[in-house]
């Protein structure tokens, strides 16, 4: 008996020192792989939000089972005071986390970390308006395998003051990734915001987002490139812009970013189901919007330009000053647009889709665009439009009906909201004939087609290094040479000119 008692007993005291082993094997792995995402959080804030911002990790004090240290990210700028954003980390080493285990669960894992943030002069107004609680809390597993999984929990907040309210309903936000951070995936739900003048009980002027989920996944395609994926939806979007009611029912909006390192893609497409201004029904609305094939380089210099003239224009508004651009900024900003086409980059817009009772549009536009140069810069704004565009797809097919309701509704808001403006009043009563003939005059110059309610209209230019010698150009459905084209574009919009004189509008 005596012998199976100790066999027993040094049993558990192996146990004990091997679990303690692993414990501290994972305290130290934990403590590395803390150092790693820090270094590599830096690069990506160097790379991305060039702000002058730097996250470090401070205060490590590492024990058997669990550790403890402080994650600081503050801005860094010579001309101003630091400002900081402290996040208390601690952390239960594996390989069975205690606080995994009080909650029952029995995955194995390096560590289990809990971030909270800390209140610092950055973020003391939000601290008073959860009454000093912690306004949300980040729980992250390290597994083995280098995979984290992440949710972060952020409590309702709800305040006023200085005739400003601001109510959230609180955000569950779940993520996973890679030991290389390589994959990310992160959804969340919100389920209410509102915020505006007025006060929680007593709101004016303010918004409100209903029912907002996103999702949004990462991932490495090379040594230079990403791709970034965006979905974003909300059941419901209100601004209550007094005396105007603004809704949005059952929005999404989907994006993709890619950077191969050479080019950037980007990509949006937007859906509202309804769109409607107090009574009046403006029906639904989606578009889509692509812009490819845009240099790296020159999108950071963009951005930097931009950046740039924020920086300025946000020391101007802390100084007291009026917003303004000036002529370097501007210049700035045109020399990093110019900078943008590389070789033949296409800009898409469509099908851009509104639909109302009446009738529907239907438009959509697509232009391949050749690199700027200083030879192209110093012509005529015409000549240099022609010789700038490689290629073209234009097409639309729009409901006069549709455009007669639209203007109808345009009119009735004008006249309620501003009763002292009359800026709409010289559109007649009953829009239709005004349309009508406008459509005819259109038709007549041959610029547009007439079917029924429907106008259309389409143009498609391809082949060739520009307009000029394009190798195909269909124009409302005829094909004709370049200087066919050329030709006819300038007399038929001659012709629309005079025809439009005689018209009583």
């Amino acid at each position: 008996m005596k012998k199976k008692t100790i066999f027993a007993l040094g049993t558990v005291i192996v146990a004990v020192a091997a679990y303690g082993t692993a414990a501290w094997q994972a305290g130290k792995k934990t403590e590395q792989t803390l150092q790693a995402r820090v270094q590599t959080l830096n690069g990506a804030l160097e790379k991305y939000l060039p702000f002058g911002i730097k996250a470090t990790l401070e205060n490590h004090e590492r024990g058997l089972f669990s550790s403890t240290s402080q994650l600081k990210i503050s801005t860094h700028n010579p001309t101003q005071e630091p400002q900081e954003l402290l996040f208390l980390l601690q952390t239960d080493h594996g390989p069975l986390p205690w606080r995994q285990l009080k909650e029952q669960h029995f995955q194995l894992a390096q560590s289990y970390t809990t971030a909270r943030l800390q209140q610092t002069p950055l973020t003391e107004a939000l601290f008073k308006a959860t009454n000093g609680q912690s306004p949300f809390d980040i729980q992250l597993t390290t597994l083995y395998s280098g995979q984290q999984e992440m949710v972060l929990n952020a409590i309702p907040v709800s305040f006023d003051k200085d005739n400003f309210f601001f109510d959230y309903s609180g955000l569950i936000l779940t993520a996973s990734s890679d030991e290389a951070l390589d994959n990310i995936r992160v959804t969340g739900d919100i389920a209410h915001i509102s915020a505006g003048e007025g006060t929680l009980q007593n709101k004016t002027e303010h918004a409100e987002f209903t029912g907002i989920h996103f999702n949004e996944t990462f991932q490495r395609k090379a040594e230079q490139g990403y791709e970034l994926q965006r979905e974003h939806s909300m059941e419901k979007i209100q601004f209550h812009l007094l005396p105007a009611h603004i809704v949005l029912d059952q929005t999404k909006s989907t994006d993709t970013l890619s950077d191969d390192g050479k080019n950037i893609a980007v990509s949006n497409t937007t859906s509202a189901n309804n769109l409607s201004i107090n009574q009046y029904d403006l029906g639904s609305i989606n578009y889509a919007v692509s812009l490819d094939k845009i240099s790296s380089s020159a999108a950071r210099l963009l951005f930097n330009s931009l950046l740039g003239m924020f920086k300025q224009e946000l020391n101007k508004a802390k100084e007291g000053a009026a917003p303004s651009f000036d002529s370097m900024n501007a210049m700035s900003l045109g020399l990093a647009a110019l900078g943008l086409f590389n070789n033949e980059p296409l800009i898409s817009y469509g099908p851009i889709k509104w639909s109302l009772p009446e009738g529907s549009s239907d438009v959509t536009f697509k232009v391949g665009l050749n690199r700027p140069n200083f030879i192209l810069m110093s012509r005529q704004p015409e000549e240099m439009l022609w010789d700038m565009i490689r290629s073209l797809d234009i097409r639309l097919s729009v409901s006069k009906k549709m455009l007669a309701k639209t203007i109808t509704t345009i009119r009735e808001l004008e006249r309620a909201f501003n009763p002292d403006e009359a800026s709409l009043e010289s559109l007649p009563e009953d829009p239709m004939p005004m349309i009508q003939g406008y459509a005819d005059a259109l038709a007549e110059a041959g610029l547009l087609t007439q079917e029924g309610d429907l106008i259309n209209g389409s143009l498609q230019v391809d082949g060739g290094k520009n307009i000029k010698t394009a190798s195909h150009i269909s124009f409302n459905g005829v094909s004709m040479t370049p200087e066919e084209f050329m030709d006819t574009i300038t007399e038929r919009f001659r012709k629309m000119d005079e025809l439009a004189k005689s018209l009583p509008w």
